[in-house]
């Protein structure tokens, strides 16, 4: 990670977005205004080039970003819903989600799957490619992913 923007990671993502790929990325685990305190590659999604194709993702409580672990502010894209310690349910390596197999982890890296899959759903299902204003609004309202 880094607070300025990666000059080789720039390029990277100008090759990726060429070939339509998405990059999920998380928020950050600061506790910090993305606005005032930038974090790459979260921050790529507010990059007026290279942010169409890129999602950055923090974890919120009952509406309120997880004061004790998610960075925050308006170069993130999406939320995922989080339990009232801000964990989220991790399924095991073999994809288990029986209860005894889920752990609970806490931070912005374990809301990012979540996106992940779903966007993956949604590329499955709109092949001729990906964008994020698109993806954004045909996210369910009933979904644990939010619009931040």
């Amino acid at each position: 990670t880094s607070r300025t923007p990666i000059p080789v990671f720039d390029e990277v993502m100008r090759r990726a977005n060429a070939v339509n790929m998405v990059l999920v990325a998380s928020a950050g685990n600061k506790r910090e205004d993305l606005d005032l305190h930038p974090y790459y590659p979260a921050c790529y999604a507010d990059h007026s080039e290279l942010g169409n194709n890129v999602i950055t993702v923090t974890s919120k409580y009952k509406g309120t970003v997880c004061q004790n672990f998610s960075n925050a502010g308006t170069k993130i894209d999406l939320t995922i819903r989080a339990n009232e310690l801000c964990n989220h349910g991790v399924p095991n390596a073999l994809g288990d989600t029986t209860a005894s197999a889920i752990r609970m982890l806490n931070g912005t890296s374990y809301a990012t799957p979540y996106v992940t899959a779903d966007i993956i759903k949604y590329l499955l299902k709109n092949p001729s490619g990906f964008s994020k204003a698109r993806y954004i609004s045909s996210i369910p309202v009933v979904s644990n992913i939010k619009k931040y």
